[in-house]
């Protein structure tokens, strides 16, 4: 999976870190980093130290299967949308395997600068924009995409999410929206992989694999 990164950074009380890393189990994450997480995971294959802004969604071990799932689908030269980037996790799992620039949206004007930061300290490229996608107008290189990966907002979650854009209302309207841009990004025969919760289930109209991992579901869609 190439050469491995592994940087840290002083940040202020705002700012958490997250450490990221990649090696023959898949996928893993946690924050923040201690000199006892390094002891007990050892070192990675690939891996990475990262900042997580004021507002952004941190990344979770529950969605481990969603990452393992870009990791184990992307190949190299395809092209990749993330959808609601956050910090970048799964934009620099995108990038391992396609090795190509990644493409990003995010409601969140805090995740754009984010996921610049951690792509600057993976070494790798990223196209940003910041919108809503429920009525954003796409540019025009925003097409003919091999994979749209998206960790949209849940329906259900433990803990307050409203605040934070983390979470899909009661009717689903972002998780809906995804949906329906996938018929006009994606290739003929591209796919898209999308992690929620178990209500997420009755807003997907399309053909679809499931596979679950602690509370969290990931779907693999088909956009045609």
């Amino acid at each position: 999976m190439g050469r491995g990164v592994n940087m840290r950074m002083i940040l202020d009380d705002k700012t958490a870190i997250g450490y990221m890393r990649v090696d023959k189990n898949g996928w893993f994450t946690a924050t923040p980093i201690t000199a006892e997480l390094k002891k007990l995971f050892g070192e990675a294959e690939t891996e990475i130290i990262y900042p997580i802004f004021p507002t952004v969604f941190t990344p979770i071990i529950e969605e481990k299967a969603y990452y393992d799932a870009i990791l184990d689908n992307v190949k190299e030269g395809d092209k990749v949308l993330v959808v609601g980037c956050g910090a970048g996790s799964d934009v620099w799992s995108a990038w391992l395997k396609a090795k190509t620039m990644i493409y990003t949206i995010d409601i969140n004007p805090q995740a754009i600068l984010n996921v610049y930061a951690t792509a600057r300290m993976g070494g790798f490229e990223v196209r940003p924009i910041q919108g809503d996608i429920r009525e954003m107008r796409m540019p025009k290189d925003f097409k003919d995409f091999d994979y749209i990966v998206g960790n949209t907002p849940f329906l259900n979650y433990p803990i307050p999410l409203e605040d934070n854009n983390y979470h899909d209302g009661d009717d689903s309207t972002v998780t809906k929206a995804f949906i329906k841009l996938l018929h006009s990004l994606l290739k003929k025969d591209g796919r898209a992989i999308m992690v929620g919760t178990e209500e997420t289930e009755e807003y997907i109209n399309l053909p679809m694999e499931k596979s679950e991992y602690a509370s969290f579901t990931v779907y693999m869609l088909k956009g045609a």
